[in-house]
């Protein structure tokens, strides 16, 4: 992203703010990942006992 500096922010300080965010957000997606795959379990063992 070459020439999107935000004013005021000396260089450097963007990518600091970035880093954190960034892992929040694979952090939300994992456990976005795993709601779903313990949902899709519950489902599944459910519908194997009504068989």
């Amino acid at each position: 992203m070459v020439g999107l500096r935000e004013p005021g922010l000396p260089y450097g300080e963007l990518e600091a703010l970035r880093r954190p965010l960034l892992r929040t957000t694979v952090l939300r997606l994992l456990l976005g990942v795993a709601l779903a795959a313990v949902l899709v379990a519950a489902l599944v063992l459910a519908w194997s006992r009504d068989a």
